[in-house]
């Protein structure tokens, strides 16, 4: 009798977004038009100087084993992001670079979470949060948002229990595209510190806000309890750099310690040519993520106006990030069935809601071209008229 795989990850889900992606491309591979709204990715490319500083890596010769945490000069360039962008003061002794976001993530769950430890979770939520907690041996405590889709602070207080260990925070947010107020979040942070919690919090998006919206990240607020706030960030978003797998974790330096022992003994460093080019892009990439920002507000805008006139779909419009999670209960209950269709009758490619905790919904992605946009969401709008 054959034995029994690790049930740990037998049990997780996969990642919808990647499976919605992986057969977008599979179809586009054989040749079919597809409008692919499921990936999370800048469809324009890196900054046109990172070339240079790959060269200058290369000839530097970063092409070796570095440290296990980041290059140095990576690390204070992070320091000084944090500081002149969020106001927080940190050292290179506290930051780890990881493998993208999403190692980030996850090293940040094993580093604080024991056997049990439960994770409050606001849905929606990004898919990865509650399959990585559930591998670091966490619970996940799904918590839903308010109507204007911002963590409910009562549901937030009536969950948490002697279990609870921690909370993350995704502002702006993946799938609806929120960002989160002030006054929400020193609420949040001020219940936070009373019942003593680590808080995660995950800015990827923050430089990918509309409308003249001002970002906070909850850290400004929990300066009297800096060391349970681990901030999460990185390139991939707002520099359009999601193949040079580059995140960061800024906490506790006892927390980076165990961050530290954990990624030298899997992934070791980030590529070391990658890591230059973060740190050139961290120095000198403001005016690119502004031209950025304002392709992506054009973008928003855009569909905003298609989608507005179809009246069997309900959403809030996002103010970052570049999606819009859209209501189709009305439509369909099941979210899969319905991009499921949509994809082999329209070849239009979304993500279905329940795969971010949410059903009857689907998150369309922005990050591509007008034409793509003017045509997928028309071909969108009359799916859903004649479903």
């Amino acid at each position: 009798m054959a034995k029994k795989l690790d049930n740990r990850i037998t049990k997780i889900a996969a990642s919808q977004t990647i499976e919605v992606d992986t057969a977008a491309k599979k179809l586009i591979a054989s040749g079919v038009k597809v409008y692919n709204f499921s990936c999370g990715e800048p469809d324009f490319a890196a900054p046109a100087f990172v070339r240079q500083s790959l060269v200058k890596a290369f000839n530097q010769g970063k092409t070796k084993y570095g440290a296990s945490l980041g290059d140095p000069v990576l690390r204070e360039e992070i320091t000084r992001k944090l500081k002149r962008d969020n106001g927080l003061s940190y050292n290179v002794d506290n930051i780890a670079v990881t493998n993208g976001c999403k190692q980030a993530l996850y090293n940040t769950f094993c580093a604080i979470l024991n056997e049990g430890d439960e994770v409050i979770v606001y849905s929606p939520f990004w898919v990865s949060y509650t399959e990585q907690i559930k591998l670091a041996g966490g619970r996940p405590r799904i918590v839903r948002t308010d109507k204007n889709l911002e963590p409910d602070i009562q549901r937030t207080r009536q969950a948490i229990g002697s279990r609870t260990k921690a909370v993350i925070i995704n502002s702006a947010n993946n799938p609806t595209g929120m960002v989160y107020s002030r006054q929400r979040l020193q609420e949040l942070a001020k219940m936070f510190i009373q019942h003593d919690l680590y808080v995660i919090t995950d800015d990827v998006y923050e430089k990918l806000v509309y409308d003249n919206t001002k970002f906070y990240s909850i850290a400004q607020f929990m300066k009297a309890a800096k060391k349970r706030v681990l901030v999460i960030n990185g390139i991939s978003k707002a520099y359009a750099m999601t193949g040079f797998r580059v995140g960061y974790v800024a906490a506790d330096k006892e927390i980076i310690g165990l961050i530290n022992r954990l990624q030298s003994h899997s992934t070791g460093n980030v590529c070391g040519v990658a890591q230059v080019a973060a740190e050139d892009v961290l120095r000198r990439g403001d005016e690119f993520v502004e031209q950025g920002r304002q392709i992506f507000q054009k973008r928003r805008d855009l569909v905003a106006g298609l989608l507005k006139q179809n009246k069997r779909i309900k959403y809030i419009e996002p103010q970052g990030a570049f999606y819009f999670f859209i209501d189709i209960s009305e439509i369909e209950k099941d979210s899969s069935k319905f991009c499921q269709q949509l994809l082999e009758q329209e070849k239009v490619a979304t993500v279905p809601g329940v795969a971010f905790g949410q059903e009857g919904h689907v998150r369309i992605s922005f990050a591509n071209k007008e034409s793509d946009l003017r045509a997928g969401i028309k071909k969108f709008n009359l799916f859903c008229k004649r479903y």
